[in-house]
């Protein structure tokens, strides 16, 4: 039966309530495409595989070819460890394509904008990559999404870094030499309790020095040390955003007196790798914007898993990551 507007009382319409507002969809907010996305990805996996071929002193073949007029210290390193350059790269690009990618689909399932994965290069440098990212609109998304979308990656990445971990303990050589160059690699709790379950000897152990760490181990410990950054409870990082699913507004605080902690912890023991990050999220700012619906109310399930996760920087950042010799 059709029914036409002039055939209701005047009081119906007045009356009928509002239809709710229609959620955007995935527009082109961002411009950034796959293409993008894949090109930084190849060029990400060339500079993590030149890390783990130069045992993560990727300046010193190149510093060596000078001397003897050619490229043959880096063809020379190339030909000796491709493999541990392939199984490093490989097995980090896995921990931190999980990682995006659980922000990214969650975001996917909530119809908020976002961009693809952006692996971030870093050709110079001992991990061989700055981690990864994506964009996202987080006004699209309510309280509870925010949460899930920030909670989703540092979840994924850890279901594939922690197998990763496993394998590089249990295979890792134990420590016979004392390197004249290079650097030691501080090792997290979480590493340290994996040697204790998995390794005979325990934590003590296992290998520090840069030219000792198997590829493995690297991959893992590097993939920790991005989840344990991320989960830093400020700003937009994804601590940021469970911290805010957890706690509201209020969480500006808990960014307030991590950040104290975090300047603290520096001046004490005197490391200044993270001075540049902090930087970063401050400039950003500590304070979580506002999303579509902040009122929104996180479950119990939610609220379960989101407290415990707040431990993640304490048990994946090592106390002294780097030290160079």
């Amino acid at each position: 039966m059709e029914i036409r507007r002039g055939d209701l009382p005047p009081d119906f319409l007045s009356e009928a309530p509002a239809p709710e507002p229609v959620r955007q969809s995935r527009g082109p907010r961002f411009r950034i495409t796959w293409t993008t996305s894949i090109v930084l990805f190849v060029l990400t996996s060339i500079t993590m595989f030149w890390a783990g071929v130069s045992h993560w002193v990727p300046i010193g073949p190149l510093l060596a070819s000078p001397f003897y007029g050619s490229l043959l210290p880096v063809r020379q390193i190339i030909l000796e460890h491709w493999q541990d350059g392939l199984i490093y790269s490989l097995a980090t690009l896995a921990i931190l394509l999980a990682h995006e990618m659980g922000h990214y689909l969650m975001t996917v399932r909530y119809r908020v904008a976002a961009t693809p994965p952006l692996f971030l290069p870093m050709p110079i440098s001992p991990l061989g990559t700055f981690g990864a990212v994506i964009a996202m609109d987080g006004r699209q998304a309510d309280r509870r999404e925010v949460f899930d979308i920030g909670i989703a990656g540092p979840l994924a990445g850890l279901v594939i870094a922690i197998p990763v971990l496993i394998i590089g303990v249990i295979t890792a050589t134990t420590p016979s030499m004392v390197a004249e160059k290079g650097f030691v690699l501080g090792h997290p709790l979480l590493i340290q309790w994996l040697a204790d379950l998995f390794r005979e000897g325990g934590a003590n152990s296992l290998p520090t020095l840069n030219n000792e760490v198997n590829p493995w181990l690297m991959a893992g410990w590097t993939g920790l040390l991005v989840t344990g950054l991320n989960m830093v409870p400020m700003g937009q990082l994804d601590g940021g955003h469970v911290t805010f699913g957890l706690l509201g507004t209020k969480s500006v605080w808990v960014a307030r007196a991590f950040l104290g902690l975090a300047v603290a912890f520096m001046i004490y023991s005197q490391q200044l790798l993270f001075v540049l990050m902090l930087i970063l999220v401050v400039v950003s700012g500590l304070r979580h914007p506002p999303t579509r619906n902040d009122a929104a109310k996180l479950s119990w399930l939610q609220t379960a898993i989101g407290w415990p996760c707040l431990i993640l920087p304490f048990i994946c950042l090592p106390y002294r990551p780097l030290t160079v010799i």
